[in-house]
């Protein structure tokens, strides 16, 4: 399977996308060997979800409808006991603890097949954490100053205060 990303339309909206070949989302193969393209899926789920946009996921059935759709730059593993990459393939922290070097994975694309880029990530982060569209999760964002591509592989993160659970929020929003 493919990594898929979030990003906005032109229109200001949230798109959220999944590959054609995301895990247990696969149609199954083709005579040729390939994916099967369109369909339909049908999952079980608890309630009705609220919202498939990262932003507002905050519900637990939101989350995991969201959570099937995107993907956060880091990501719990071992048994939740530590954070691993995800669409951030590696990071460094300051000393201080104020600055993240994301180095964002390449080759992602979105469900169309469009790149994944750098400004992408800047986008969602800023998205995310701007007053203006009230998200759930934007009090996980709130130690964030700046959030700057600083070349087409690499997105710096600056904190305004020390924020111990900085990373969490990266591997809970998308």
């Amino acid at each position: 399977g493919g990594t898929t990303a979030t990003t906005a339309p032109s229109d200001g909206g949230t798109s959220t996308s999944a590959p054609a070949t995301a895990g247990a989302a696969t149609a199954g193969p083709t005579p040729e060997g390939g994916p099967k393209q369109g369909g339909k899926l049908v999952a079980a789920i608890e309630g009705e979800p609220t919202s498939v946009d990262p932003a507002f996921d905050y519900d637990f059935v939101s989350g995991l409808a969201t959570s099937s759709i995107s993907e956060p730059l880091l990501v719990f593993c071992e048994n939740d006991q530590k954070l691993c990459p995800n669409l951030a393939e590696a990071w460094e922290v300051s000393a201080d603890g104020l600055v993240y070097t994301m180095h964002i994975r390449q080759g992602v694309t979105f469900h169309d097949g469009t790149p994944m880029t750098v400004e992408d990530v800047v986008f969602s982060l800023d998205r995310i954490r701007n007053p203006d569209l009230g998200s759930y999760v934007g009090w996980m964002l709130a130690s964030v100053a700046t959030v700057e591509a600083t070349d087409d592989k690499t997105v710096v993160i600056t904190l305004s205060a020390p924020d111990a659970l900085f990373e969490y929020a990266l591997a809970s929003t998308a």
